[in-house]
């Protein structure tokens, strides 16, 4: 179990570089009137925000013992796994898990129809609580 844990860590630290990584696409996205205006670096900071989810999801399952070659592959799979083995107790990180799905995945990333200040930036907090709430790292 010593490796999972190792394994554990690696994905957390990604999620968080992911994360990162992805506020850094948006603010080097140009705004004029609450609207960036650069549609295709909004999508590349969703999509790495997505795979920021995705990793902090694997560290989580990783950490409560789920092999890492049973890891999910599907939106699907990761709904059942989190409700199983993370949200059995709480329905908000589902909620939360879902809301990203449709907001960052879907919407913003492969639609590029979000691009409202606000909207993005609820959309990237949604994603911070995922990563912090899963991995139990702060995100400044």
């Amino acid at each position: 179990m010593r490796n999972g844990k190792a394994l554990a860590e690696r994905y957390f630290e990604e999620a968080v570089e992911y994360y990162l990584n992805s506020r850094e696409f948006l603010r080097s996205c140009p705004v004029e009137n609450d609207r960036y205006q650069k549609i295709k670096l909004v999508q590349e900071a969703f999509g790495t925000a997505w795979l920021a989810i995705l990793k902090a999801l694997r560290g989580a399952l990783v950490q409560r013992g789920v092999l890492p070659k049973k890891l999910p592959k599907s939106f699907d799979s990761y709904a059942q796994a989190v409700q199983k083995h993370l949200a059995f107790r709480n329905g908000k990180l589902m909620q939360a898990l879902d809301s990203a799905y449709h907001e960052i995945h879907i919407s913003g990333y492969h639609g590029g129809d979000l691009v409202t200040t606000y909207t993005v930036k609820a959309a990237m907090e949604t994603a911070r609580r995922i990563i912090e709430t899963v991995s139990g790292r702060r995100i400044v």
